[in-house]
Order: C-alpha cells, then sequence, then structure tokens
C-alpha cells in the first residue's frame, strides 16, 4: 500500500514538471524599432500590416512571400527589423 502511494506521488511529480517545462516559450530573436512610434501607433501599425499580408504572427515563416509582404509594409513605415 505504502509502495502505491510513492509510486503515485512520484507519478503526479513527474507529469506536472514535464507539463511546466513544455509551456516554456521560445525567447525573441527579432523587434522592430521606431523611435519616433508610441507602443500604441506600433500596435496599430503592425496589426495594419499583418492584415495586408493577410496573416498572423504565429503564421510567419522567414522566406514566406506573407512575410516579404509585412516586412515591407513595416520597413515602408519607419521600422527598422533588429534581430539578436
Amino acid at each position: 500500500m505504502h509502495y502505491t502511494k510513492n509510486l503515485l506521488v512520484l507519478a503526479a511529480i513527474s507529469l506536472g514538471a514535464a507539463g511546466c517545462a513544455h509551456n516554456a516559450l521560445p525567447a525573441a530573436t527579432h523587434a522592430w524599432n521606431n523611435d519616433d512610434k508610441t507602443s500604441a501607433e506600433y500596435r496599430l501599425d503592425n496589426f495594419a500590416c499583418l492584415d495586408g499580408a493577410q496573416t498572423n504572427e504565429q503564421d510567419l515563416t522567414t522566406g514566406d512571400q506573407r512575410f516579404k509582404d509585412y516586412k515591407r509594409c513595416m520597413l515602408d513605415r519607419g521600422y527598422a527589423l533588429r534581430t539578436y
């Protein structure tokens, strides 16, 4: 009985640790900068460019035509793409 209880506790801890590790978000690798724009203006520009490229941030892939359209729109609005 005691062995079964310990096994269940160990299984619960293992599943919990695995679940926490799975939810980690990748670190950002780029950012759009424009010193003359507010964060509200950035959000509006970002949304307009995503809409114009008919995509969303989750579906952007470097080299894809939608990304190229989005990037061109952001550059045209005065943003610089910074990678790190």
